[in-house]
């Protein structure tokens, strides 16, 4: 609240109604870029595994000789 003393001598009150708090508020801007920052980070980690963990393609040992039977186990465990 401020005073102030008018032409006349008398006080008068100047009110003035101080801005509110909003906090956080979601818009569409904000939405989008939460969004895409997150899509971002999942493609960096996708790519990222892939590139540093991954091995390499194709096979990974050879049989030269063998005596007795041999299995090729499959990806999901079955034995060929």
């Amino acid at each position: 609240m401020l005073m102030a003393a008018g032409v006349d001598g008398a006080t008068s009150v100047a009110w003035r109604m101080e801005q509110g708090a909003r906090g956080f508020q979601w818009s569409l801007v904000r939405l989008t870029f939460a969004a895409a920052t997150v899509a971002l980070l999942v493609a960096a980690v996708w790519a990222g595994r892939n590139w540093y963990v991954a091995g390499p393609p194709g096979s990974r040992a050879r049989i030269d000789s063998i005596e007795g039977q041999a299995y090729r186990i499959g990806p999901t465990g079955e034995r060929h």
